[in-house]
């Protein structure tokens, strides 16, 4: 059986959704002025599947064939080091309505510049603890793009109080 045929059938069997229900039991919760937000999951219904057609191309043949074009742009790449999953790969091709080469510039990865001229103290107490847990948790979890570096500019001593809030929460 070939890997686009191995994609159709789990695709057909629906085994996609048991594998992510899984994996989200264990998902982290975010607390949000008193609030829980959690992700739950419902089985789609036919308005869904025919949204998701008609809006982002999204048919088992696409799906494999956008997944297969993906792999093999990435191979192609010695810089690029990622989690080897259809999983991993629907995370991109999804947002960009399963076309593989927009999804590899997302892959492939980008540098992120930040100009903090003008930034203020007022500015600054808006951040705590659990708001820099949050953001780190999204940017490095569940940003649908690789961020090869983050780069400071016109920073002020400001800067450092905002970062050492941030730094405990950073993989390496």
């Amino acid at each position: 059986m070939t890997e686009e045929e191995e994609v159709l059938q789990i695709l057909e069997k629906g085994s996609i959704k048991e594998h992510l229900s899984q994996r989200l039991k264990n998902a982290p919760q975010v607390m949000l002025s008193g609030h829980r937000i959690t992700i739950e999951i419902e089985e789609l219904d036919e308005f869904y599947i025919q949204k998701a057609k008609e809006e982002l191309r999204e048919t088992p043949e696409i799906v494999a064939q956008s997944i297969k074009e993906l792999k093999e742009l990435i191979a192609g790449e010695i810089n690029v080091r990622i989690t080897d999953t259809d999983e991993f790969y629907t995370i991109f091709l999804r947002c960009c309505k399963w076309h593989a080469q927009k999804a590899f510039s997302l892959v492939a990865g980008g540098h992120v510049i930040i100009d903090l001229e003008g930034l203020s103290l007022s500015q600054v107490s808006y951040f705590s603890p659990s708001f820099a847990k949050m953001v780190t948790d999204f940017i490095q979890t569940a940003l649908p793009c690789r961020l090869k570096s983050i780069n400071i500019v016109n920073q002020s001593f400001l800067f450092n109080v905002v970062f050492a809030l941030f730094k405990p929460f950073l993989q390496v």
